[in-house]
């Protein structure tokens, strides 16, 4: 403890601090405000010419103590329990105190930009550390999320807020097959896509892949759905390049009318055929006997002579069926598709059967 003392010296002032010689003793009333001391400070006075005279300074002191009260309400900052906010009644203040964030709508489960609330410590104004309890990824629906503030005085407020998803961003599609190219037409095995979703779960795919794809380019289109409804689309192209001839068949059959008039010809029992095609590209391929067109599934008789070449005779029976005469391995149908390609079968005439020359009325 130090005093300060000024006195006047030979006419002069003369200040100087001084310590205490003995301890000081008195009371101090924080309760009501007042300090007593009893001081005793050395003392050494210099007379000239007799030389230098101890003794002793006694002072008993009396006042009053001026405690900080910061909000002005009466109670003293160290008795204060909000010393920033008046409270002369001492009623509990609320703090720290967090406003904010308001309640969001997102339309996406990745979205997080929840803010952050405003979070003051109003009786001490010391720093506020906030948490929340939210997820890394929020769920379709609602989800409550918890602001926590702690002050430096271990003093804790919380907030919720409401973070809602209503899932409107559609799936993403990460591949999709290959372009696929074919040399005939018919059902194609396209593949699988993948897809993800921002909201989880594995996207449903769906195209609109015909059952059988045309000659030329077929855009398929897939169409990835979320389980909120949400789609996405990408396209996979089918090209049918037809390099693949029809299929013939010149099979033997039963006579078809056995009745048949016998009294302009004498036509023998065989050489009666049925000739067909079918062909994946074209629905009516053009079926043909040497520059003769026949229909599809007809039935034909043919009889082998040593002419060449191909003739339609006559007509045969009440079917009136075509009745061709045709030169040595030339009994062959031929079956030619919208693309050009001709497939082919050779009608099985026997051998043995032949009779040399046939009659040939030309």
């Amino acid at each position: 403890m130090l005093l300060y003392e000024a006195a006047i010296n030979n006419g002069a002032p003369e200040n100087g601090d001084s310590n205490p010689r003995d301890p000081v003793t008195g009371t101090i009333d924080l309760a009501a405000g007042t300090v007593q001391m009893h001081v005793v400070v050395g003392t050494n006075v210099h007379v000239d010419p007799f030389g230098d005279f101890g003794g002793s300074l006694t002072v008993d002191l009396s006042g009053t103590i001026a405690l900080a009260d910061a909000d002005g309400d009466g109670v003293p900052d160290r008795s204060d329990n909000c010393r920033l906010v008046a409270n002369p009644d001492q009623t509990p203040v609320p703090t720290p105190v967090l406003s904010g964030p308001a309640d969001v709508v997102f339309g996406s489960c990745r979205d997080t930009a929840i803010g952050s609330p405003t979070a003051t410590d109003v009786c001490d104004a010391s720093s506020v550390t906030v948490t929340n309890n939210a997820p890394s990824a929020f769920p379709l629906g609602t989800t409550v999320v918890t602001w926590t503030g702690e002050d430096g005085h271990g003093r804790t407020a919380t907030r919720n807020q409401n973070v809602t998803v209503v899932d409107t961003t559609p799936p993403v599609i990460t591949s999709v097959p290959a372009n696929i190219a074919l040399t005939n037409c018919g059902p194609a095995s396209l593949g699988s896509p993948t897809a993800t979703d921002d909201c989880g779960g594995t996207p449903a795919f769906t195209n609109n892949a015909p059952p059988r794809f045309p000659v030329g380019p077929t855009v398929v289109t897939w169409r990835a759905t979320d389980i909120s409804g949400n789609h996405a689309t990408a396209t996979q192209t089918v090209t049918v390049s037809d390099t693949v001839p029809p299929a013939v068949s010149c099979v033997p059959v039963e006579e078809p009318d056995e009745r048949h008039d016998r009294h302009d010809r004498d036509y023998d029992d065989d050489g009666f055929f049925r000739v067909a095609t079918t062909d994946a590209c074209t629905t009516s391929p053009t079926l043909r006997l040497g520059s003769y067109v026949l229909a599809n599934n007809e039935t034909i008789k043919i009889d082998e002579t040593h002419r060449p070449g191909v003739r339609l005779v006559d007509l045969v029976g009440r079917h009136h069926i075509k009745h061709f005469l045709v030169g040595p391995g030339q009994a062959v149908i031929t079956s030619t598709d919208a693309s050009g390609n001709v497939g082919s079968d050779r009608c099985p005439i026997p051998r043995e059967e032949h009779h040399g020359e046939h009659h040939d009325p030309r």
